[in-house]
């Protein structure tokens, strides 16, 4: 087993997931899951306790459903299991959105962003975040329309931007502040700051 899927099945129990979810989480088996707790001494999260989340990953989940994803993009994109994301959609009384005939309809007005927030220099993290689009479903509407996916991390060589994230960290903005300050998606924030080992300003009001 690679260090990658073993730091991924500690964090599922770190978590609160159960066994079912971390195996949802990580995409192994179920009995790896249990071998690899009681390898590292942690005790099994029982079915019936409740699934303890961060409070950004709570934002994730609900932003997913203002996106339009389905139960399973929603779980992909707030790094949970589906169970979870049905649990807490339920809990504010949102319905999953279904596909039809395996296809999601996609209104005219987000294809156009897609293509405007790629003209515009995006990747598909943030062109998602600009449309209103998951970003697989961006990548989608930049291939119908014959446009190459922009790279990932691009932040990476753009010294402009990471002069301004520097800038916004000092100031003390949350991440959604920071986003709006450099002009990037707050999830690109948020994996910049990771990446360096910081962690993220909290609002008074419990929003990053």
């Amino acid at each position: 087993m690679d260090y990658k899927t073993l730091e991924l099945i500690i964090e599922a129990h770190d978590l609160g997931m159960t066994q079912k979810e971390a195996a949802e989480f990580t995409g192994v088996k179920r009995g790896t899951i249990q071998y690899q707790w009681k390898k590292h001494d942690l005790e099994s999260n029982h079915e019936s306790a409740p699934r303890r989340i961060t409070a950004e990953t709570t934002e994730l989940v609900f932003e997913a459903h203002e996106h339009e994803m389905s139960l399973k993009e929603a779980a992909k994109y707030a790094g949970v299991s589906q169970s979870t994301v049905r649990s807490y959609w339920d809990k504010k009384g949102l319905k999953p959105h279904h596909t039809f005939g395996g296809k999601k309809t996609i209104k005219k007005e987000k294809i156009e962003l897609a293509i405007e927030a790629y003209e515009r220099g995006m990747n598909t993290t943030e062109a998602g975040d600009y449309a209103g689009l998951h970003r697989h479903t961006v990548s989608k509407v930049w291939k119908a329309n014959g446009l190459a996916p922009k790279p990932r991390g691009r932040i990476q060589s753009n010294e402009n931007i990471i002069t301004k994230i520097a800038e916004s960290r000092a100031r003390g903005m949350s991440t959604r502040e920071a986003a709006e300050h450099t002009g990037v998606s707050y999830q690109t924030i948020i994996n910049y700051w990771n990446k360096k080992g910081l962690k993220p300003h909290y609002s008074p009001f419990g929003k990053t």
